[in-house]
């Protein structure tokens, strides 16, 4: 039995990164070309992916290990290195998450290639175009990946030699590519932006025609371009133009279509943010944000859209980037997003209050943990929580200090 079931061996396992998307049209009813490059023209769109990709590649990354039901960083842990220093020589850890989330949101599929030494140690990732890269399961269910390289010569890699990290997919291999799918939508977008161009370039808003019953001679073209320049410049506007010979002077209506071209443009914002999740307020469309709810957006940004995209990063790392071995031994990736769900510095310090303990509440956060958050050193004695019964011991035994000879001898004489 063949598998998958239906398939040929060798056939690429998705028609997204196959043979097949070189001969899909990428022309859309609106008789404009989309395609995932010329698609970055769009600002919503180039928006849409630098964003995204920009807010995973700034949070740190850290690798974790599992003792018992706590928790230790790895800082030198190999991966650790690669993915918050430098993955290979030419790329900084930024560019290098930055360039993989934004192949993730374009092209549906993000691929590096793993490099290990003589011991089997990762030691560099190369990202890869995903244009280039055709996952393909071969008839014993094993996948490879053929990269094309600049030549046009095709190389099987093993898969145990790729990190591919995919978006929404249909069968969890291949995920689907964005802009194919956006295409009409993004194709109508591109026709308003282009009639509007060519609208205003062919500068078809006129200030007024002047109709004449006859052919103008030369002499009364001449006499009427001198009485025109009489009315040139602000100082001048509002006079009144005084006609001869008949003429009649008509005002232009201008098209409604032409007058609701930003109206058009305005709505083309949130039409792109359905496809990437994204809330129109990161893209700086201010329509329905206010300085009451702007912050609780933030959270649901990172919530709704962001989370996702870690989840993927984390479980994609453990996957490809951690020997069995180690994941047997409980090491694991996690992104630091505590960062990005700070509230404001009053919202922040209150939940501080309640954190560290007060009252009759006992604290589950020490004072160290939330220097930490704050991007502050530890101090000596900030590792011990609160408790209020510590506090009762204190007030008890502040309470119960012995009496000095002095104040008993006081004590004696006032008796």
């Amino acid at each position: 039995m063949k598998w998958p079931f239906s398939k040929p061996k060798n056939e690429a396992v998705s028609r997204f990164g196959s043979w097949i998307d070189w001969f899909s049209s990428p022309v859309t009813s609106s008789g404009m070309v989309v395609t995932n490059q010329n698609s970055l023209t769009l600002s919503t769109v180039f928006a849409c992916i630098r964003n995204i990709s920009e807010d995973i590649a700034k949070v740190p990354l850290k690798v974790y290990k599992k003792t018992g039901d706590d928790k230790e960083v790895v800082a030198d842990h190999p991966i650790s290195m690669l993915l918050n220093r430098a993955p290979n020589p030419d790329m900084t850890a930024m560019d290098f998450r930055q360039t993989m989330t934004a192949n993730m949101l374009g092209w549906g599929n993000a691929y590096a290639e793993i490099e290990r030494n003589l011991g089997g140690q990762i030691t560099g990732l190369f990202p890869l175009l995903p244009e280039k890269v055709k996952p393909r399961r071969l008839e014993n269910g094993q996948i490879i990946y053929e990269v094309t390289d600049e030549d046009g010569k095709p190389t099987n890699i093993p898969a145990d030699r790729i990190l591919h990290i995919r978006g929404f997919s249909p069968d969890g291999i291949v995920g689907y590519n964005v802009i194919e799918y956006a295409r009409e939508s993004l194709g109508a977008i591109k026709a308003a932006e282009k009639f509007g161009a060519t609208y205003f370039g062919n500068n078809t808003v006129l200030g007024g025609i002047l109709k004449h019953p006859t052919t103008l001679t030369d002499k009364s073209r001449d006499n009427l371009r001198r009485s025109l320049e009489k009315y040139r410049g602000a100082e001048n506007a509002n006079k009144i133009l005084l006609l001869e010979e008949a003429m009649e002077w008509i005002h232009p209506v201008i098209p409604p279509e032409a007058s609701q071209f930003l109206e058009t443009r305005q709505f083309s914002i949130p039409e792109i943010c359905r496809w990437f999740r994204m809330p129109p307020h990161k893209v700086h469309d201010l329509t329905r944000a206010t300085f009451s709810n702007i912050e609780h957006q933030d959270l649901e940004y990172v919530k709704d859209c962001l989370t996702a995209w870690f989840k993927r990063w984390e479980e994609s790392i453990w996957h490809k980037l951690l020997s069995d071995k180690e994941k047997r031994a409980g090491y694991y990736a996690e992104h630091t997003v505590e960062g990005l769900l700070k509230g404001d510095i009053q919202s922040r310090y209150a939940s501080y209050q309640i954190a560290l303990g007060n009252n009759n509440n006992p604290g589950f956060m020490t004072i160290n943990e939330v220097r930490k958050l704050e991007n502050l050193n530890s101090m000596d004695g900030g590792d011990e929580l609160f408790s209020p019964q510590q506090e009762d011991e204190s007030m008890e035994t502040q309470n119960m200090e012995p009496i000095d000879e002095e104040m008993q001898s006081d004590n004696k004489r006032d008796n």
